[in-house]
């Protein structure tokens, strides 16, 4: 099982007022997590291609008095999805969503453009499929595959996360 998103959050060392970018945000319980990490001076990007999903997550924050929660929809493989002038983002979450892209070097260049100089990205996958619990084998990712498109758009491994059993997470620094 992964960590819960307070446990991961609590490894990050989130400070009020940041501006974070959630991609893959989904139903947004991480999302929803980062906006009560970051506080109301801070900002919370959600970003998923679903915009049904997105409308859920824009109501159960609009209902837990987050307003600084703003949801995207759009495709992060394609440059300029993420609608931030460059270098404007603190960091950028990336939970259990790179085994559904085709592209990680093009993930990660548009993730390298809107990070601030020293900001982060936080990377977590599955290291398996569990006999089916998680994503079919032919669609996993590795360590090696994330570290080789985070460095190929100038990102710098930093550290793992530890974030539950059947998981790994990584922290990479612009």
């Amino acid at each position: 099982m992964i960590r819960s998103p307070d446990d991961i959050i609590n490894q990050l060392g989130i400070a009020r007022g940041e501006t974070i970018a959630e991609i893959g945000s989904g139903s947004g319980h991480m999302a929803i997590a980062l906006a009560h990490a970051v506080g109301k001076n801070g900002h919370v990007y959600a970003i998923d291609i679903k915009p049904d999903v997105l409308d859920r997550l824009e109501s159960d924050a609009r209902q837990a008095g987050l307003s600084h929660v703003e949801t995207i929809t759009g495709d992060i493989q394609i440059g300029g999805s993420i609608p931030v002038l460059d270098g404007q983002i603190d960091k950028v979450m990336l939970v259990m969503v790179l085994f559904y892209l085709q592209d990680m070097d093009s993930v990660f260049a548009e993730i390298a453009r809107v990070l601030k100089s020293g900001g982060q990205v936080i990377a977590v996958e599955w290291e398996d499929s569990f006999g089916g619990i998680g994503p079919h084998s032919d669609h996993l990712v590795t360590i090696e595959q994330i570290k080789e498109s985070a460095e190929k758009s100038g990102l710098i491994f930093m550290r793992d996360l530890d974030v539950g059993e059947q998981h790994f997470g990584m922290v990479f620094k612009k």
